[in-house]
């Protein structure tokens, strides 16, 4: 609370209003999973509260009144996304309930309580829109919060999730985000396109403001490098006329860095779009979690295969923007920033290096034939290049997957507390040992085979992660 009392006076001071995004329905697994709360859930150790055990409003009620007290604003959001059991609850249940009722009557409690100490409340409502009948029972006064992250061709004005709020005249924020949560670095076109046409959509269908979001659902992000994001979605609801996406990156720069260090960043900036939009042509849209997989699956492979030029233009484009950052901090520009941006350029370039790096091996690996050849040949046309540690292609790898680790880790603890710190680090360990394991492997079969031995395919010397 002390941590919370700061922050709210940090923000008095800018005249910001800190409002409380909590999850009171939702999303609680982290409670649940300890067993002395288990059975306010409506399944065993899951993620929802059950509205039916009366102990939950106990609970609640407690928070409540704590919450209340701490946050000064005339504002709460309740949360209330996302709740995939409630089916499950409905049908385990067996009291011939459904989620409407369920959802209805959870909602109907916990804004009671908060607007019993003065406060408005905010909720997301994509399972008000999903289940019928859920609109029209809302609680008055309360504000719904429509969330889509990015715009779909099939639904260009967001009637899914405007059109039952409108039909009911129900006020309500729009809420837009920073698509960053499972990629490696911001898409920052998925964003500003996100932004700019919700947006419309909200003016047309009168919503009373936008919150512009960021999530960390991969376990894995910095929030620094989605600051970009966050400005545009500041700066959109106030203009007149559309954010112009060209100069973005130019304006934010001028705004946030020296004039010295401007340029390049704007320059690192539309670089790390780029090479993030170049990768997800090979990785898919959640580069982040892609990383991670196994380079040398059959698919994986297939895709890497298919996008040999996109890897190479990822990665000069990373590259060119760590040079920009480099110049940008050595100018004095901002490190809080900057060197959370520069991580995310090192990053990029090391998921093409990793998606580059078998198609190498095995190119090297096939024109060896089908045997083993002669020592020369081996160590010239093979070892040399791919397992000697003194400079080869694994090793490369594993050089620059324990930089990252530790860059990573700094930029972390820059961010966040420690909680969950040692979980996330554990990716990056099992990506060193992959390499290391792969390079063992390799090595103990070139000590124990000989010239004609056959050589097995490649792909076995690599291990699943």
């Amino acid at each position: 609370q002390d941590q919370v009392r700061e922050i709210i006076a940090y923000a008095r001071q800018r005249h910001i209003d800190v409002v409380p995004c909590l999850e009171l329905y939702g999303h609680q697994h982290d409670l649940f999973r300890i067993e002395r709360y288990s059975k306010l859930s409506d399944l065993p150790h899951g993620t929802e509260f059950d509205p039916r055990n009366p102990e939950v409003m106990k609970l609640l009620a407690n928070w409540i009144n704590q919450l209340a007290q701490l946050f000064p604003s005339p504002f709460v959001h309740i949360g209330f996304d996302e709740t995939f059991q409630i089916q499950m609850a409905v049908k385990e249940g067996g009291t011939g309930s459904t989620p409407t009722r369920l959802f209805v009557d959870q909602l109907n409690n916990v804004a009671r309580l908060f607007e019993q100490r003065g406060k408005h409340v905010m909720a997301w409502a994509d399972i008000m829109v999903k289940y019928p009948g859920i609109v029209s029972q809302l609680p008055s006064g309360i504000i719904a919060v429509p969330w889509q992250y990015d715009w779909q061709p099939k639904d260009p004005e967001y009637q899914h999730y405007l059109g039952p709020l409108t039909a009911e005249k129900v006020p309500h924020i729009i809420a837009t985000g920073v698509t960053s949560w499972n990629q490696i670095s911001p898409d920052f076109d998925t964003t500003f396109e996100n932004i700019d046409t919700f947006l419309a959509a909200g003016r047309k269908s009168h919503a009373i403001g936008l919150m512009n979001t960021i999530w960390t659902d991969d376990g894995q992000m910095l929030m620094r490098m989605t600051w970009p994001g966050i400005a545009y979605g500041a700066a959109a609801p106030w203009q007149s006329a559309a954010m112009d996406k060209v100069t973005f990156f130019s304006d934010y720069a001028r705004l946030m860095y020296p004039a010295a260090a401007a340029s390049d960043a704007a320059a690192a900036l539309d670089d790390l779009r780029r090479s993030e939009s170049e990768l997800q042509k090979v990785l898919g849209g959640e580069t982040m979690i892609a990383l991670w997989r196994d380079p040398f699956n059959p698919q994986v492979l297939k895709k890497s295969t298919a996008g040999q030029s996109d890897l190479r233009e990822a990665r000069l484009l990373a590259e060119d923007a760590e040079e920009h950052l480099n110049r940008a901090i050595k100018l004095g520009g901002d490190n809080a920033t900057l060197e959370s941006l520069l991580f995310g350029s090192r990053l990029l370039d090391y998921a093409g290096q990793k998606f580059q790096t078998p198609l190498e091996l095995e190119d090297l690996w096939g024109k060896l034939g089908p045997t083993r050849p002669g020592d020369e040949v081996w160590w010239n046309e093979w070892e040399s290049m791919t397992t000697y540690q003194d400079h080869s292609l694994l090793v490369d790898l594993m050089d620059a997957i324990t930089e990252l680790r530790e860059q990573y880790r700094v930029a972390w603890l820059a961010e966040y507390s420690p909680y969950r710190l040692a979980s996330a680090i554990g990716r990056w360990d099992a990506e060193y040992e992959y390499w290391r394991g792969m390079q063992s492997r390799l090595l103990t079969f070139s000590e124990s085979s000989h010239e004609g031995d056959r050589l097995p395919s490649l792909s076995s010397f690599a291990e699943s992660h």
